[in-house]
């Protein structure tokens, strides 16, 4: 909704990239968890250099098909936490 919501999500979504990296050596499935943090890294860093508007475009796309289908989004995420509290613990 704004650059300063954008770039917020961007560091935290940075900093979550560089813990699971950081993670690694302490995790189950490391070379998962590697690849899917340096994902939310690059990814992260991609999107600090892009307008942010264009991002927001992207959300207005995305976002009624995300809460159309709530339920399974719901149940990806839930099961994605389970998998990273598994692979944690």
């Amino acid at each position: 909704s704004s650059a300063r919501a954008h770039y917020t999500e961007q560091m935290l979504r940075l900093i979550a990239g560089a813990a699971f990296v950081w993670a690694v050596p302490e995790m189950r499935f490391p070379r998962f968890f590697e690849i899917f943090g340096w994902f939310l890294a690059g990814s992260a860093l991609v999107l600090m250099v892009m307008p942010w508007h264009w991002h927001r475009r992207f959300g207005e796309w995305t976002i009624p098909v995300a809460v159309r289908h709530a339920k399974l989004y719901a149940a990806g995420a839930l099961a994605l936490g389970v998998f990273v509290l598994y692979s944690v613990l």
